[in-house]
């Protein structure tokens, strides 16, 4: 039998060090950086190699390769037991559980789906001011609703990676779910962006039934205040009015929508051949919502 290398023989204190880590998902970037701040305590030899370290992981079954397959394959390796999400959440970097993978983080109850959207903040972009024109909105929603390019598979799942809009993280949070601590979309943000893209909601009567549970659980003043400082080109105030108004908000709650400008015509949702028109609101909605008192 070859003697031990100086690795293996180290093995359990650096099992040990490892289980101090708050990672149980690693890029292969961690897992050098790690093998080189246990070469600099002495615990490993010169002549080992980080790919040494990492077999030696593996061999031990301490930790487990896995490829997430998508546009790139993306290799990691994890320990102990993981969520989905987690595994998600590991595709990019800074990324947040968002739209109905939020909401089903917040317990809402929703029909389960094996699609998981994460989103990724986009850096700050200069944009020039911009004018709406109503043949511009009405072609712009006259269309189905632009699916992400960026598409991942890990086991059954579907994992969507999306661009946000630059906001600082604004409404991201840490919450508990699946024995894990993840980043995650709070409730008044999570019900902004599924307004915005209802597709990623499972459709419009999903965001509508998010709506309707929210009440009473939601700040109306902060999912206000997180679209002011979103600074949306399009009118998303006359879509979440109406959504407030439909599921039975109190009229000081909606009454914050309603102070804003309604300005132009919008649509609750993308590429709807038979809609109906909202005066009060200014805004087209599919036909499930048209009985709405006033």
């Amino acid at each position: 039998m070859p003697p031990q290398s100086k690795l293996e023989k180290n093995f359990l204190l650096i099992e040990a060090r490892m289980a101090k880590a708050k990672d149980r998902i690693f890029t292969r970037q961690a897992l050098e950086e790690i093998f080189e701040s246990l070469r600099e305590e002495g615990l490993v030899s010169v002549r080992n190699k980080a790919d040494n370290f990492i077999q030696l992981l593996i061999g031990n079954k301490y930790l487990r390769a896995i490829t997430i397959n998508g546009p790139s394959d993306i290799q990691r390796y994890i320990t102990g037991n993981v969520s989905d999400f987690e595994i998600a959440l590991s595709i990019a970097f800074c990324t947040t559980i968002s739209h109905v993978s939020a909401l089903l983080v917040h317990g809402f109850s929703l029909n389960s789906s094996r699609k998981i959207f994460i989103t990724q903040e986009q850096s700050e972009k200069r944009t020039k001011p911009t004018f709406l024109l109503q043949e511009n909105v009405d072609s712009a929603f006259s269309k189905p609703q632009r699916p992400s390019n960026s598409v991942y598979t890990w086991k059954n799942n579907q994992i969507y990676l999306l661009k946000g809009k630059k906001s600082g993280n604004l409404g991201c949070i840490q919450k508990q779910y699946q024995n894990a601590r993840i980043y995650v979309t709070d409730l008044e943000k999570t019900l902004l962006d599924i307004t915005v893209r209802p597709g990623y909601a499972g459709g419009v009567g999903n965001v509508m039934k998010a709506y309707i549970e929210a009440k009473g659980i939601i700040s109306v003043r902060k999912l206000y205040d997180y679209l002011k400082r979103m600074e949306f080109i399009y009118p998303y105030h006359q879509a979440i009015g109406f959504f407030l108004q439909y599921a039975g908000y109190t009229n000081k709650e909606i009454g914050l929508f309603r102070s804003l400008p309604k300005e132009i015509d919008f649509y609750l949702d993308y590429y709807n051949s038979e809609k109906f028109y909202n005066s009060d609101w200014r805004i087209y909605i599919p036909p499930q919502f048209a009985k709405l008192e006033i």
